[in-house]
């Protein structure tokens, strides 16, 4: 049962070398309904990169600037 005051979907951020398993933690708690997780951590800042879009029923893998990887995990959740 969801909050009151909770938004239909939550997007969770990680960013780090244990971003998987901080993901996995995060979708177990149910505070989340996705997280958009990368390593390594040099990320910051740069135009284009790698994330795990993960969600309780698996992973996605996606590779691009941060507007490609936008528009996939925007595709994800509608």
């Amino acid at each position: 049962m969801q909050a009151e005051n909770r938004p239909k979907t939550v997007v969770g951020f990680k960013l780090g070398w244990n971003s998987h398993e901080e993901a996995q933690h995060l979708l177990d708690a149910g505070g989340v309904d996705l997280v958009a997780a990368n390593t390594p951590p040099d990320a910051l800042g740069a135009d284009s990169g790698a994330y795990d879009l993960i969600t309780k029923d698996g992973c996605v893998h996606v590779e691009g600037t941060k507007t490609e990887v936008a528009e996939r995990l925007w595709h994800l959740l509608r």
